[in-house]
């Protein structure tokens, strides 16, 4: 039995669902649409290589928990999708509004399209919304049609009516950095934000009602690790996740940044160069699971047992075992299915290969007996 074969059998044992797929592009951004059974993507078409906007439903097959529908649709159905003019370097929807909103290379705005209402397979480009500098970073909540921008530390953080298209507030940070680097925010809920510094993974949080104060800062760390850091916060959860190109990860409450709830180094292979960044998420159905991605060709699943400690319960390793595709990958981003979908992701890889799984629950309780 050859390395395929027998990973294919052992993958019979470790995961409940593996559905594969083999696309004519490389998934760059994955979010979920206004309808929960169906995901937007970006990607640039290898036939075209023009940059897209692709909203695809889910198979039924995936989204069926206890497989009691026995449903023979196994396939992703593009649903819509458009051409855009630049590379997608950011991708959120406003599912309230049923929106997509993106940051593209070389481009001082952000582009609001908008998701068909009717029968029609064309998502349509409604607005630009003018930013004072090239790739703004973007985030939102689910219960509001604002938007964060922020861009470097070189210029303010600017929150968005996406209703109006107006700049309602602006916070003049002051990083006291010498160094100019990006900044990232997150939506801690309607009226607070996280903000990070990525060469430093040093963490602001505001109150959009009073933006001038700094309500907390993490403190600053001399032992950490140079690269660049990201982070992540699911939703109505208080923990914040900083995770850096070097691998090392810290989560910090948000009711008091002075110190890590949680720091570790992870001891995997790092494929990372250039401007990537690597990907950290909170597991929906399990807060004490994360996931990270980018430094290789896996989805790596950890649960964190005390203050350093964490177990890696499962490997997302399906990427190179795809027909077709170069084994010699790395996955570009991956998202966790909402409850009450159990230990289920959607992850994609610079090979092509796009995945939805459901690893299998023995092997994470036995890891953390």
């Amino acid at each position: 039995m050859d390395e395929v074969d027998e990973w294919f059998f052992d993958s019979i044992q470790r995961y409940n669902k593996l559905q594969m797929f083999t696309l004519n592009e490389n998934v760059n951004h994955i979010d979920f649409s206004s309808n929960p059974n169906n995901i937007c993507v970006s990607n640039v078409n290898i036939m075209t290589k023009k940059c897209q906007i692709l909203e695809y439903a889910l198979p039924s097959k995936f989204l069926d928990i206890d497989d009691s529908q026995c449903s023979s649709h196994h396939n992703l159905k593009i649903v819509c999708g458009t051409y855009v003019d630049q590379l997608i370097l950011e991708l959120k929807v406003i599912v309230s509004s049923s929106q997509v909103v993106t940051s593209e290379k070389n481009q001082s705005c952000i582009n609001v399209y908008s998701l068909p209402r009717d029968d029609t397979d064309k998502i349509t480009k409604s607005e630009s919304i003018p930013y004072e500098t090239e790739e703004p970073h973007i985030s939102c909540h689910s219960q509001s049609e604002n938007l964060c921008l922020s861009h470097s530390t070189n210029h303010p953080i600017s929150l968005v009516d996406l209703n109006t298209k107006d700049v309602i507030q602006k916070i003049n940070v002051d990083w006291h950095s010498t160094v100019d680097s990006h900044v990232r925010t997150t939506f801690l809920n309607n009226n607070t934000v996280c903000a990070c510094i990525e060469h430093s993974g040093l963490v602001h949080l505001y109150d959009l009602r009073c933006p001038s104060e700094v309500l907390s800062s993490s403190s600053k760390d001399k032992s950490k690790p140079r690269g660049v850091w990201t982070m992540s916060l699911l939703e109505n959860s208080t923990t914040l996740n900083l995770l850096s190109s070097k691998a090392q990860v810290q989560m910090l409450d948000v009711r008091n940044l002075s110190k890590p709830t949680f720091h570790t180094q992870l001891h995997i292979k790092n494929k990372l160069s250039g401007h990537h960044l690597p990907q950290i998420e909170t597991c929906p159905h399990d807060p004490r699971q994360f996931s990270v991605s980018g430094f290789n060709e896996n989805v790596h699943i950890y649960s964190r047992d005390e203050e350093a400690l964490c177990d890696e319960v499962f490997t997302h390793d399906a990427h190179p075992y795809q027909e077709q595709c170069d084994d010699d990958t790395r996955v570009l981003c991956h998202r966790w299915m909402p409850a009450p979908y159990e230990r289920m992701l959607m992850s994609s890889a610079d090979n092509f290969s796009f995945t939805c799984v459901q690893f299998n629950s023995k092997l994470s309780s036995s890891v953390l007996l």
